[in-house]
């Protein structure tokens, strides 16, 4: 299995203007780790290609949080498969993870859910969540408001699409394409065409949903949605999913008066085919051509189709389930006059015929389904924006239209390079993980060395210089040998707190001794930076809280943690205190900050050195070698 250390997300406010509070973070490892480990299952989720569930690619850990005067970071390891082994064990992790979710985040609502579709469901039902709790049923959703989705009702136009306008004033839009009928109480969704391949395994596009919205209500134009026929949703379970995908908005212009007629093809290129799944796009702008009897408007066509690599797995048959859209451009008026968009879904033949023309020539031989209209004066910035979103994931979308090189997604360069990254003078790593053993019942120093003496393994822990060492030694009794490093650096071995469940007083106990110690040989100048380690369990988790950096600061921060770490707490309940602290007793960065991959295996901060550093050994009696008298108690290694 390939193991590759990444940042998963951090706080503070990212590209799609969200805010994540560090103390979320943390519960987002926490909840799910503890579900882990009541469910015994591996703990992480899957990993998917472009955020799409139907294209999965490996399975991603979160490891912990690193802290640092700039951010916090979540970093994980990411684990792609390298054999069908490998890819066997990751499928069924992905199997029980998706069931499993599913199942949980949809039982506190089905019951109401059963009582609120009463007469409208049968055995073909099954529970569904995603931006809520369901239930999909072959047109239940349809069969419950006919006037939302049957062509004869007022509303509904030949195609199956709701007057918007209608929609609205009847439900409330509580997420881009997620609707609360309240007489019913119960959801409705935008159609599943708007998922990545198609599939109730993915999100919504907001995107287009949200433009779309937008366009709607823009002064003269008529907007027409189409509704998910076969889910019935719980409003009580409705939940914005955030998936940090930033798809980029271009800036565009009004122009596109002088675009030649005729069809332009654009190719995907290596990169860009891997992550959306685009062979190619075809975009045709037909000639002029006037319309009407009485204004003679001139108008112009324009019909764009992407064409897929694989198969849509949210069509029946082995299909292929293309995004297409039409519009017509009003030259005079420099507006759209009409644009919707669809799916053209082919059969496995038809798609080998199609993707071998142009758009032009291809013909009409897939099945289609109107997703939404807009008619009216749309604004031609406005309809790129419409297009451009409905389109998400293409890149050759924004670049077609005339988007800037650096607006396009992926092909913005930075003409000023960084300053180079290194590491901050103070630092923190939360770790947490599944308990692999029995907590101590007293405290307990982690033998991590392992030292060899005349053939013999001898277990060994490092100390520090000074006070440092006898605190350590005396925690670790007489039986536990020791190394200290022949610089002004130390690696302490990790510190253990006893018990199940250790209390404040257990922190304050080691953290306070520590901090006074590292002090102590910091002013002595014996003792330049440090790296520390001090973990607890409790309810089968493994919570560890190293610190590595200057040995002032570090001192500093340990004896500020005194008042703020809580072990019998959860960590989201007080690592923003503990951030907070860092962050102020941190001292300036003075460039980007370069966060050490090594953390995410070991799951603990340390110092890296060169094959060269020297120790000073210190053998327990109990380890020395019967060979040896009682002068040879050190040695030099």
């Amino acid at each position: 299995m390939k193991t590759t250390a990444g940042v998963f997300t951090a706080d503070g406010v990212n590209l799609q203007n969200i805010l994540l509070p560090l103390a979320t973070i943390v519960e987002s490892m926490e909840a799910p780790l503890a579900t882990a480990i009541e469910w015994g299952i591996p703990f992480g989720t899957p990993t998917n290609i472009s955020h799409d569930s139907c294209r999965p690619y490996g399975w991603c850990e979160p490891r912990g949080v690193y802290i640092a005067k700039d951010r916090s970071r979540q970093i994980g390891l990411f684990y792609v498969p390298e054999n069908d082994d490998d890819k066997a064990t990751i499928m069924a992790a992905r199997r029980t993870f998706i069931l499993r979710t599913q199942a949980r985040r949809a039982e506190p609502y089905i019951e109401e859910l059963e009582k609120r579709t009463s007469g409208h469901t049968t055995k073909k039902k099954r529970y569904w969540h995603g931006e809520g709790a369901a239930i999909v049923e072959p047109r239940i959703a349809a069969k419950m408001f006919p006037a939302f989705f049957d062509p004869n009702s007022a509303n509904v136009d030949k195609d199956g699409l709701i007057d918007f306008s209608y929609l609205i004033s009847q439900t409330e839009q509580i997420f881009p394409g997620v609707f609360h009928e309240p007489s019913r109480d119960v959801l409705l969704f935008a159609h599943r065409y708007f998922r990545r391949s198609l599939s109730l395994l993915n999100t919504l596009n907001e995107y287009a949903l949200r433009s779309f919205t937008e366009a709607a209500q823009a002064e003269g134009v008529i907007a027409r949605l189409r509704l998910d026929p076969d889910m019935i949703g719980h409003p009580e379970s409705a939940r914005s999913q955030i998936e940090l995908e930033y798809w980029h908005g271009p800036k565009y212009t009004d122009e596109i008066a002088s675009i030649p007629s005729g069809v332009a093809e654009h190719k995907s290129s290596e990169r860009d085919r891997f992550f959306s799944g685009i062979n190619k796009t075809q975009i045709w702008w037909k000639s002029p051509e006037k319309r009407g009897s009485t204004s003679h408007r001139a108008l112009r066509t324009f019909e764009i189709e992407e064409l897929i690599e694989d198969e849509s797995p949210g069509l029946e048959g082995s299909r292929y389930g293309c995004r297409y859209a039409h519009a017509e451009y009003d030259i005079e008026g420099n507006v759209i006059s009409h644009f919707d968009g669809a799916i053209r879904a082919y059969t496995g033949d038809a798609y080998l015929e199609r993707i071998e023309c142009k758009i032009d020539r291809a013909g009409k031989h897939a099945d289609y389904t109107k997703l939404f209209r807009l008619d009216g004066a749309l604004p031609v910035t406005l309809w790129k924006r419409v297009l451009t979103d409905w389109y998400r994931g293409n890149t050759l979308i924004p670049e077609y239209l005339g988007a800037a090189d650096d607006d396009v997604p992926g092909t913005a360069e930075h003409s000023n390079p960084q300053r180079p990254s290194s590491m901050p003078e103070l630092s923190a790593f939360l770790f947490l993980g599944k308990e692999t053993s029995d907590p101590p019942d007293r405290l307990q120093i982690m033998p991590e060395i392992r030292l060899e003496i005349e053939g013999s393994v001898v277990p060994a822990i490092e100390v520090g210089p000074g006070c440092l060492a006898r605190l350590l030694e005396q925690w670790a009794g007489e039986t536990m040998s020791s190394i200290t490093a022949e610089s002004r650096e130390a690696n302490l071995a990790t510190i253990r707190l006893q018990g199940e469940s250790p209390s404040v007083a257990d922190w304050v106990s080691v953290a306070e001794p520590l901090a006074a110690a590292i002090k102590e040989e910091e002013a002595a100048g014996t003792l330049e930076r440090i790296a520390l380690a001090i973990e607890w369990s409790k309810d089968g988790i493994i919570t560890m809280l190293s610190i590595e950096g200057l040995a002032r600061h570090a001192s500093a921060l340990l004896a500020r943690s005194i008042k703020i770490v809580d072990p019998s707490a959860p960590a989201n309940a007080w690592i923003e205190a503990f951030r907070d602290a860092l962050r102020a007793e941190a001292p300036d960065l003075e460039g980007p900050v370069k966060w050490p991959e090594y953390v995410a295996r070991k799951g603990r901060l340390t110092i890296e050195r060169d094959e060269g550093a020297k120790f000073t050994v210190h053998l327990a009696k109990s380890a020395l070698p019967s060979s040896w008298n009682d002068a040879d108690t050190a040695a030099q290694n």
